[in-house]
């Protein structure tokens, strides 16, 4: 018997406008499948690997080939379209007050730009270096001193208002969530990178969340996007 097919580590996958699209983490390369072949993935998906019509065989088989599809019995694979945490429907940048300059937290601000920079600047490494460094900084924390709304949202609003000091109207959200998290993990608190995906046209955007509280962008604006991957 066959094993089902599954995501490898570092492919991620989403449906958004009956479509499913791939991030693959590990090429920096999205791939989007027609509503035909989104079928055929979704009998992938609900099939336990011997039951598939032939073009859904011929599907995963090309998935497959270009590593984006996997079926051998390996711990730690993820399922087709994982279930994803619920939409983020309240955001600091709609409510909170303007951003606050506290220079005591620059030097704070400049050690995270400067481990960040090297990772998603203008000559980034690849997505899979900064996911693991990501991970690397959350798993240092030890989750105590957790901070309440209030509290968060001074630590966020100190590090908006120092960021027209340090970046560049060229610096994209990549860089600057990534930023964020560095930031915030180095205060003890962990927050989640997450990604998002949106057709006609096709987009890609990210953005930081911490309990499906957005921390640098607005709910409108991150409602345009399917989350495709958080970490």
């Amino acid at each position: 018997m066959r094993d089902r097919y599954l995501l490898p580590h570092g492919v991620f996958a989403c449906r958004t406008g009956g479509t499913v699209i791939f991030l693959d983490a590990r090429h920096d390369r999205y791939a989007c499948l027609n509503e035909r072949q989104s079928a055929w993935f979704a009998e992938i998906g609900q099939s336990d690997g011997n039951t598939l019509s032939h073009q859904a065989e011929c599907l995963a088989t090309q998935l497959t080939r270009r590593g984006l599809l996997c079926n051998e019995p390996e711990t730690g694979r993820t399922a087709l379209i994982p279930a994803c945490a619920p939409r983020a429907l309240n955001s600091l940048v709609d409510t909170y007050r303007p951003p606050l300059v506290y220079w005591r937290s620059a030097p704070h601000l400049l050690l995270a730009l400067w481990t960040c920079r090297p990772l998603a600047g203008p000559r980034r490494r690849p997505l899979a270096d900064a996911l693991r460094a990501v991970g690397h900084w959350k798993s240092r924390l030890s989750g105590a001193g957790v901070p309440g709304t209030a509290d968060l949202e001074l630590i966020v609003r100190r590090f908006h208002g120092l960021t027209p000091y340090f970046f560049t109207t060229q610096d994209a959200c990549y860089l600057r969530s990534l930023t964020l998290i560095r930031y915030l993990a180095g205060l003890g608190i962990s927050a989640d990178w997450v990604f998002g995906v949106r057709l006609a046209p096709f987009g890609a955007h990210c953005w930081v969340e911490r309990d499906g509280l957005l921390l640098n962008e607005s709910s409108d604006v991150a409602a345009e996007y399917e989350p495709l991957m958080a970490v």
